[in-house]
């Protein structure tokens, strides 16, 4: 299984971006996608399911446009904001099922979860295809947020 996981290509537009600006209303990481990349990343996410041992997998992500940025609309969409090249996904199976860590390199983000958040993010991607938004994954303190949010495309494609 670990080989059609790392042999499996992400398809589709991932956009996954951090404000630098009013931080206060906007913390942590936000995330949207196009209908392919939801299809992909499932695809994804259950390939790492099935995996009898720890797995993860690398993804490109694209620059989020003004369109992505126009849904949480923080200072009218015009909110200062910096983004990552790759996210690296990261199914933690030997952890807490709650498990949930976001951190960043200077290229990268990684997520690092166990098995329940998992599930929460497969949920949540799902949710966001259809047409959900504004609701987080985070970890027990609340440190590690990952926000979704609707992308205006999918609607644009209906």
């Amino acid at each position: 299984m670990k080989e059609k996981l790392s042999e499996y290509k992400v398809v589709g537009k991932i956009y996954v971006w951090n404000y630098l600006e009013n931080y206060s209303n906007y913390p942590g990481w936000n995330l949207t996608l196009d209908m392919q990349a939801s299809i992909s990343l499932i695809r994804v996410l259950n390939l790492m399911l099935e995996c009898d041992w720890l797995n993860r997998k690398s993804i490109l992500l694209e620059k989020p446009t003004q369109l992505q940025l126009s849904v949480p609309n923080n200072r009218n969409g015009l909110a200062k904001w910096k983004s990552k090249n790759k996210l690296i996904l990261n199914y933690k199976k030997l952890e807490n099922e709650n498990y949930w860590r976001i951190k960043e390199t200077e290229k990268e983000i990684h997520i690092d979860f166990g098995e329940s958040k998992l599930k929460e993010f497969k949920n949540a991607i799902t949710r966001i295809s259809k047409g959900m938004n504004d609701f987080p994954i985070c970890d027990e303190k609340r440190k590690h947020i990952l926000y979704f949010w609707c992308n205006m495309e999918n609607k644009n494609e209906a």
